[in-house]
């Protein structure tokens, strides 16, 4: 997956550019590259090497204009060099994309181009410039018609002074700024510079202006998106901006603002009724990667609030398993991006056993928002953050219709939501215990995760962050699980501990006394209130205390920062032994 970034405005970009690929770094880490537009050509700079390889030569590049695109990436078809390095240029175009094109070898026989092509930027590059034409937007047409894989791209022309970027699969982000536009895969890149923000989802496109944003359907009917803020006061602005941990409370905030409103559920949209909801006889939820972890995390609660046995099951699995779905199923597909074969897979499959289907996803023309009976739209930023929230609410909701969850208890844990993304700023703040613990996850050979209940499901997903920004070998297990294995396995790990359950706290403790005679190096992550009942142990980390529904959120939202303040000293070291 690679990451794109864009700016139209009217300060100089090249730096600009430099900036965003930094914070879209851990997308690809082999190549690397900018375009800049500059008169009526294009220039270039890029390199095989991470964005920090390519910043160290930006003196190179004397054009500066106010339009660019950039781009960071892993090497595909071809080997990492100099010349595979995107953006791809020539004297019409320069491209950038994120995704694969899946008749790549079709469509460059049917080119039969003189210059080589040997990745899906020079294939789309020499697409546009086969279908060129002064309007732009016919172009996009044909092109995305003609290729399959549904990637998400952008690109500049010579002659004109727009960036043009359509979304695929993967969305795209536009943020905007007093002076200007900025066009991204992720929202992280454009912090702290842009204010607010739009999404473009599958099958959108923008034409970016220094002046203007205007957005376009898959028609290219002009249409109207909504604007959300970006950054407010309530965040650190002194946060690492890379690493995702900043979007942790941006994505609480919006995920929040989306589903509660003047201290009440909103799920208006929906069409289930109270006696749909009656119908409902049990739930199975699935997704792939981060929307996996949200929903083993969700199905453990789901059942506990709305008193409906429920079942977690990776999309994969579902799609062939032999899962008794009848027509009192409810089946929830959380993806991102909505587009996933396997989930489009399991819908059908349901569907026809009669089963009722639901997606969680950030895109809401997406194929699966297509296929299933109702949609429950989620932030388009941190992806388990947003779906687990998300599936919180919608159980709490569903859990008050069928009078499992009593009106008080709602109320409470509503104002305690309105709450947490305050919780989970302050979570992410540096210290001294963070920086300790970072150092040592650096020097581990092994990291295990672990809790018990919720913990044990949110412990997926932290052992997901720290492989994904540290690339140290990080897994979770549960507390029983781990307490089982033997002493060769356990001394000399370090493990991390999530104790956030009030109820469950000296049962999880006991299975953690037992990890640590067994010689592991233990560090619990709790709550200050469960902290005063743990005197035996001298590394604990604390966040602060919500319920045990959102407490997994904060938990996790400190594994971000964890990881990234591990990840810094990483790069740290590395440039002292270079030196």
């Amino acid at each position: 997956m690679s990451g794109i970034f864009g700016y139209a405005g009217e300060n100089p970009c090249k730096e600009i550019l430099l900036e965003g690929l930094l914070r879209l770094a851990e997308r690809g880490g082999e190549l690397s590259g900018i375009a800049v537009k500059s008169g009526d050509g294009i220039a270039l700079l890029k390199r095989e090497g991470t964005p920090e390889d390519l910043k160290r030569l930006s003196g190179a590049m004397q054009e500066n204009g106010s339009l660019g695109i950039a781009e960071c990436t892993n090497a595909l078809r071809t080997t990492a060099a100099n010349d595979t390095a995107p953006p791809f240029s020539n004297r019409m175009y320069s491209a950038v994309l994120d995704g694969y094109i899946e008749n790549f070898d079709i469509l460059k026989a049917w080119l039969s181009s003189a210059v080589p092509i040997a990745t899906d930027e020079e294939l789309l590059l020499a697409l546009l410039s086969r279908v060129n034409s002064d309007n732009r937007l016919e172009m996009i047409k044909k092109i995305t018609s003609s290729i399959a894989g549904n990637p998400s791209f952008a690109f500049l022309a010579a002659d004109e002074n727009a960036v043009y970027c359509r979304a695929g699969e993967n969305p795209i982000l536009i943020g905007i700024a007093e002076d200007g536009y900025f066009i991204s895969s992720e929202a992280r890149a454009m912090i702290p510079d842009a204010v607010r923000y739009l999404t473009l989802g599958n099958g959108e496109t923008a034409r970016v202006t220094p002046e203007r944003v205007t957005v376009y359907d898959s028609k290219m009917k002009r249409i109207k998106k909504p604007q959300k803020p970006l950054l407010t006061g309530d965040f650190p602005t002194e946060t690492p901006l890379s690493g995702g941990v900043l979007t942790c409370p941006l994505a609480v905030k919006e995920t929040v603002g989306e589903f509660v409103s003047r201290s009440q559920l909103k799920f208006e949209k929906l069409r289930l009724n109270r006696r749909g909801a009656e119908r409902i006889k049990n739930v199975i939820i699935t997704g792939s990667g981060p929307a996996l972890n949200a929903a083993r995390l969700g199905a453990y609660n789901f059942e506990m609030l709305t008193d409906i046995p429920t079942l977690s099951l990776p999309s994969g699995e579902l799609r062939y398993s032999g899962e008794i779905i009848d027509k009192g199923t409810l089946i929830i597909a959380v993806s991102k991006s909505g587009e996933s074969e396997d989930l489009a897979a399991c819908i059908r499959r349901c569907e026809k056993l009669g089963a009722k289907t639901m997606t969680l996803t950030s895109n809401k023309n997406s194929q699966l928002s297509r296929l299933c009976d109702d949609t429950i739209l989620t932030s388009p930023l941190d992806e388990f953050i947003s779906s687990y929230l998300a599936l919180a609410f919608f159980m709490l909701y569903l859990g008050y219709k069928n009078d499992i969850i009593t009106e008080v208890h709602l109320n409470v844990t509503i104002k305690l939501a309105e709450m947490l993304a305050g919780k989970v700023s302050s979570s992410i703040k540096n210290t001294p215990l963070t920086e300790n613990t970072a150092k040592r996850i650096q020097n581990s050979y092994r990291v295990l995760i672990t809790g018990l209940g919720a913990d044990g499901y949110a412990a997926a997903e932290a052992a997901r962050i720290i492989r994904a920004k540290t690339k140290i070998n990080a897994v979770s297990c549960h507390c029983c699980e781990l307490a089982a294995e033997d002493k060769e396995m356990l001394s000399g790990s370090l493990v991390l501990a999530f104790v956030t359950n009030k109820e469950l706290a000296q049962k999880s403790l006991r299975y953690i006394r037992r990890i640590k005679t067994l010689g592991a190096e233990v560090i619990i992550i709790t709550t200050e209130g469960i902290e005063t009942d743990i005197p035996d142990f001298r590394e604990i980390l604390t966040i602060p205390d919500s319920v045990p529904l959102f407490n997994p959120v904060t938990a996790v939202s400190l594994i971000h920062k964890i990881s990234q303040t591990a990840k810094e000293l990483s790069g740290e070291t590395h440039a002292q032994q270079a030196i």
